[in-house]
């Protein structure tokens, strides 16, 4: 599991990324903004066995796009919109925390972070992530099942009006 981590300061950065690592998280990215986060975003995943983020764990305050923007455009771009964002904040208001979910965030975590709590909240959303990609690719399965079925079917209704033999058409 790929994690990115979005904070502009690097003491938050070292924190966030020190604890999933003990946890055992060893793809762990880090950026210092929104503009950095969108950037890595976009081309991450392009090279060849990569392994495209499953989790964003954002600040709200940060120069430049702020973290509710930048959610709001990581869920607006079709690459994207499916990874988790959790935000981590010392904004401990109910206006912050709104935009936050209204902008797509799944959860909000007030700094200081307890431990216990940022990881219990990791592992749900990773397994939201897994779920949705299982389920993304059942529904793959799915499309191309109902697309042979389709040439099956009109396969057969082709061998129904025609004659195999003769290739007159049948009565």
């Amino acid at each position: 599991m790929a994690i990115l981590i979005v904070d502009d300061t690097p003491v938050n950065l070292m924190l966030l990324e020190e604890i999933l690592e003990q946890e055992g998280y060893e793809k762990i990215h880090c950026v210092r903004s929104g503009t950095e986060a969108l950037e890595f975003l976009a081309e991450h995943g392009k090279a060849e066995g990569e392994q495209p983020i499953d989790l964003i764990l954002m600040d709200v305050m940060m120069p430049g796009i702020d973290g509710i923007e930048t959610c709001r455009r990581v869920k607006a771009a079709d690459d994207t919109h499916d990874i988790p964002v959790i935000m981590i904040t010392v904004r401990d208001d109910d206006e912050a925390l709104e935009q936050a979910l209204a902008a797509g965030a799944l959860d909000y975590i007030v700094k200081p972070v307890k431990e216990a709590v940022l990881l219990a909240r990791v592992r749900s959303a990773l397994k939201l992530k897994e779920e949705i990609d299982r389920r993304k690719a059942r529904e793959q399965e799915l499309v191309e099942l109902t697309r042979q079925l389709d040439t099956i079917n009109r396969r057969l209704m082709r061998m129904a009006q025609v004659d195999v033999l003769t290739e007159l058409g049948n009565r």
